[in-house]
């Protein structure tokens, strides 16, 4: 087995995933017992629409800077940084436009009235943030994960700081109270970025030749991530439209579980999306060698971090009762056996997960985009025959026969791509 995951700049890939999440459980532990529990609900709802936003306006465009940045050559990187940042601004003004327009309709299919005020404040929370995502994703793309762990240190620290302080003089107990801590956190945040990557933020000029490339790539990072959002998000909308806002906040609780997993499995992607670009170095073909170090990049990363995922999820089944009562409270006893059977679906994630971040790398987003929206219609189908029969427990089931059949999927296609030189665009084989 390779190790050299485990070793020098690489580990701290690990450590800022684990920050994440760690910040991320503090934070629900934090709000959890001051928010009623349609509160909370409707928080749950607020955030399931602001992924797909944050996907659309943010996320996608950032993996394609990831993509392009790894591989470019010196002179081109200010451009492609610029062109990036407008092309972020000006697709999160259609994102507002689009919330201020279904917002009441979609507040109404939820039921939840609330929501018509709360969507407003989703594309502010991601406009905070978008300084220092950007930073993030040239950290990335240079692979400096120190820097990258030290600055989303700084933002958990300002984060939590805020929300304490919060909790303290409000109380925290309504959902806008606490969609107001993200919004000034992300800006505070962006004031302390120029420490992070200066000398290596170099804005150059709109470039129509990147505008193109990376809307492309991006394009197909988003369709795949929309297809995510179909089979790990609707499992609470459909909830709410189908149940109610409560049934939403105790699901999303099992659900918070899901970023333990999903630091390792990040972390893992830190690695091996900017290593395969690197390898292929934006080409359409690569040579035996190549290939050969792409498989090696694979395999190695995906047995350690398999290995860690099975273990994370035997402990969690043979704890889940004890550890949601402890930590969130009797009202959530609930989560307990929804965790379980997500749990099945988790654990058969990471081959699949770094398949996706192979696959990326080579420059064929579009593949992972045609499997995860084959996953997310699995995943739609299943819950509108199950969550009417057996609520939340249906959900579950739902997610993750969908993630099973995923794994499926990446396996064929990665054992296809891998088996031939040819990997770019020029392939369409598949």
């Amino acid at each position: 087995m390779n190790l050299k995951f485990i070793k020098g700049r690489n580990l701290f890939a690990l450590f800022d995933q684990a920050l994440v999440t760690i910040y991320g459980f503090i934070y629900i532990l934090i709000i959890v017992r001051t928010l009623p529990q349609v509160e909370m609900g409707y928080l749950m709802l607020e955030e399931a629409v602001r992924f797909f936003l944050s996907a659309l306006s943010d996320g996608s465009i950032g993996q394609a800077q990831i993509k392009y940045l790894s591989g470019c050559e010196p002179e081109e990187r200010g451009d492609i940084i610029a062109t990036g940042l407008i092309m972020k601004l000006m697709v999160l003004g259609g994102a507002f436009i689009l919330v201020f327009v279904f917002r009441g309709l979609f507040a109404d299919l939820m039921q939840s009235p609330a929501l018509s005020t709360l969507l407003l404040m989703a594309p502010l929370i991601i406009l905070s943030k978008l300084l220092h995502n950007h930073g993030r994703h040239i950290l990335v793309a240079r692979q400096e994960y120190f820097r990258l762990f030290c600055l989303d240190l700084v933002f958990s620290l300002i984060f939590l700081s805020l929300l304490f302080g919060g909790k303290y003089l409000t109380g925290l107990d309504t959902a806008m109270k606490v969609l107001w801590v993200s919004v000034i956190s992300g800006f505070a945040v962006t004031l302390a970025l120029p420490l992070f990557v200066k000398g290596r933020w170099a804005f150059g000029r709109y470039n129509r030749m990147w505008a193109r490339k990376q809307y492309i790539f991006a394009r197909d990072i988003f369709i795949n991530t929309a297809g995510y959002w179909l089979y790990q998000r609707t499992d609470q909308l459909m909830l709410g439209a189908m149940v109610n806002p409560v049934a939403v906040a105790v699901y999303s609780i099992a659900g918070h579980f899901f970023k333990v997993f999903q630091l390792l499995n990040e972390a893992f992607n830190l690695v091996v999306l900017p290593g395969t670009s690197k390898i292929s170095r934006n080409k359409d073909i690569l040579t035996f060698e190549e290939n050969r170090q792409v498989k090696k990049l694979y395999f190695s990363n995906g047995i350690i971090l398999q290995s860690l995922a099975a273990l994370l999820g035997l402990f969690l089944f043979i704890t889940a009762d004890w550890l949601i009562v402890f930590l969130f409270g009797a009202d959530y006893a609930d989560a307990a056996l929804v965790l379980k059977i997500m749990l099945i679906g988790l654990v058969a994630v990471p081959f699949a997960r770094l398949a996706g971040s192979v696959i990326a790398g080579l420059g064929r987003p579009d593949i992972c985009a045609k499997i995860t929206w084959i996953t997310g219609g699995i995943n739609l189908a299943l819950n509108f025959v199950l969550i009417p029969k057996i609520g939340m427990a249906g959900a579950a089931v739902s997610s993750s026969a969908s993630l099973v059949c995923m794994l499926v999927m990446y396996s064929f296609v990665l054992k296809k791509k891998l088996s031939v030189h040819s990997v770019g665009q020029a392939d369409t084989s598949i």
